[in-house]
């Protein structure tokens, strides 16, 4: 089954980053104006349509244009980028060229504020990410949703809305999860969007984080600092032994989870469905050439 993940694929690779680019969709606000005038041509009428064109030709363009999805590409790879989801993306090569890595803030972290990362399985010497693409690999291909996201040194607490994800060159899994070393309380802080695939060809694997928050979790895990008065399960009381603390945690963890997995895609922020669209976007140059 991984014959098709590590069969050779050269991608050309520079030295120097390429300047992103985002394709602009021109906007002419005087269109409108200009043919809706044009046939009024009697001098009487003439004055009447400006009150109506007007309005027409400025209310309408400027915000439609602003949120408009627009492809941003990047060395061979591309994506649909919609500034109501993701407003802006700062992305780099890496040094040896194995992967781009789109971050979702300038000097960021993914697991804190975000990115997408699309490897070269030919050309990466990562033990752990050969590994997440064999696993994800057999999951996608058996339809198998209780695909663990769990990784190295850090405990996954919560896996919720699993769901497999599939575009026009990719197919994968994406969940909401919640991951810790030290089991706080689950908050918004650590709350991530997750994918985890392939292209077709099998040549090149998806790891995506991007950081979401719903409305009755805490803002943070640090207790002292909670301003949110509703959340959907109480906090409970820290007991003063502390070998009583992880039942406690874990009855609590377990309450949260039913939330979160009855929680529609609008529920979170940003939209989950705003998400999947922006996975299934990406396109690699060359990929079903």
């Amino acid at each position: 089954m991984m014959a098709g993940i590590i069969s050779l694929l050269t991608i050309g690779c520079t030295s120097q980053q390429s300047i992103p680019e985002i394709a602009e969709q021109a906007v002419d606000p005087t269109a409108t104006a200009t043919q809706t005038q044009q046939p009024t041509a009697t001098p009487q009428p003439s004055e009447t349509p400006e009150p109506t064109v007007t309005p027409t030709a400025t209310a309408s363009p400027q915000p439609t244009a602003t949120a408009t999805p627009a492809r941003f590409v990047f060395e061979h790879v591309s994506l649909q980028l919609d500034p109501n989801t993701i407003p802006e993306l700062f992305p780099t090569l890496s040094e040896n060229g194995d992967r781009v890595t789109f971050f979702f803030a300038d000097g960021g972290f993914c697991v804190v504020q975000g990115c997408i990362q699309v490897i070269s399985l030919e050309q990466t010497e990562s033990e752990v990410i050969i590994t997440n693409a064999q696993d994800v690999e057999t999951a996608v291909f058996n339809q198998d949703l209780s695909y663990q996201f769990d990784g190295p040194n850090i405990s996954l607490i919560i896996q919720s809305q699993t769901e497999r994800i599939t575009g026009n060159q990719l197919s994968g899994l994406r969940a909401i999860t919640y991951k810790t070393q030290n089991f706080p309380f689950v908050n918004n802080e650590g709350l991530l969007y997750e994918f985890r695939g392939l292209t077709s060809d099998g040549q090149h694997y998806i790891w995506a984080f991007i950081p979401v928050a719903l409305p009755f979790l805490p803002d943070t895990y640090d207790l002292t600092q909670l301003t949110q008065p509703e959340f959907a399960v109480p906090l409970p009381e820290l007991p003063a032994d502390p070998d009583e603390l992880f039942p406690i945690l874990e009855q609590y963890h377990a309450e949260v989870a039913v939330f979160i997995d009855e929680a529609t895609a609008d529920t979170f922020t940003p939209n989950l469905t705003a998400l999947d669209i922006l996975i299934q976007s990406i396109e690699i140059k060359g990929v079903g050439e």
